[in-house]
This record gives C-alpha cells, structure tokens and sequence, in this order.
C-alpha cells in the first residue's frame, strides 16, 4: 500500500504496484480504473476541470 492512501472514488487501499492518478489540484488519488468507470478525465473533486496525472514510482 502507498502509505495509508485510498482511491478517492472506490475507498479501496492504493497498492504500490496499481495503476494511479493523481488531482495536480487537490492532490487526491484515484485508480486509473475508477476514474475511467465515471467516463470523466477530470477530477472527482474539484469544482473546475483539474488535469489528473499519472502517478510513476
């Protein structure tokens, strides 16, 4: 797991090797998967469009 961090959209723990994005905004993370499900490119939080990008470790 990526320290206590959870998906912002489903609640589950982010594992390391997870395919993840990241708010550039608000700075939540979210499954790659999740976000791709709400068929949205932006955040799920934020009130305007924020760029989401993706988490490399």
């Amino acid at each position: 797991m990526v320290g206590l961090k959870r998906c912002s959209i489903c609640g589950e723990p982010l594992g390391r090797n997870d395919d993840m994005v990241k708010c550039e905004q608000c700075h939540i993370w979210c499954h790659r998967a999740c976000l791709l499900e709400r068929a949205e490119s932006h955040c799920p939080r934020c009130a305007d469009e924020a760029w989401i990008s993706v988490v490399e470790f």
